[in-house]
């Protein structure tokens, strides 16, 4: 008997489900899911037209990691100019290859800590060096910067490379979550 577990399409703590497979009598049928609010609705797909529209499925895929990327760096270089923080600061992340849970720290000779972790939880700090990863293509974070110019150093090339692809910005219509 197979069993599939859902595909996810990984990029650091970006992952996407986009299939799921089940077995069935004789044969292996892929479904597509769609969500319409109270329930999520499966519809069988053929194998061929999956496989057709791979590359399309993988294009969407990385531009939907990068737009994350984007929104997730640009909310953070917003809140930092919202309360002004200025100075150099160094974000670490773990591997994340090694054992155990992940982690990232910022850290600063010129801000005090207890001003950075004011305004910044254990997760936000994941979410950034993730998105900076995304954003460098590099597995483990390990980068110092001006904190005021988390926006232009990171952020800035993601939304220059959506807009590149065509994508416009409707954050009046973003999806909760």
């Amino acid at each position: 008997m197979l069993n599939m577990l859902p595909a996810q399409l990984t990029v650091g703590r970006y992952k996407r489900r986009v299939a799921h497979g089940h077995a069935g009598c004789g044969g292996f049928i892929l479904t597509s899911t769609r969500c319409t609010g109270t329930q999520t609705e499966f519809h069988p797909m053929k194998l061929s037209a999956l496989l057709a529209s791979r590359s399309t499925i993988l294009r969407q895929a990385a531009l939907a990691h990068t737009a994350a990327a984007w929104l997730t760096l640009q909310h953070a270089a917003n809140r930092i100019a919202a309360v002004g923080l200025t100075g150099t600061v160094r974000l670490t992340q773990s591997d994340p290859d090694a054992e155990g849970a992940p982690w990232a720290v910022l850290t600063s000779e010129e801000i005090r800590a207890s001003v950075l972790e004011e305004h910044f939880t254990e997760e936000d700090l994941l979410e950034i060096a993730d998105a900076i990863g995304y954003a460098t293509d590099s597995g483990c974070v390990d980068v110092d910067f001006l904190i005021e110019t988390l926006g232009d150093a990171y952020a800035t090339p993601l939304l220059r490379s959506l807009r590149k692809e065509g994508v416009t910005l409707d954050l009046d219509k973003l999806p909760a979550g």
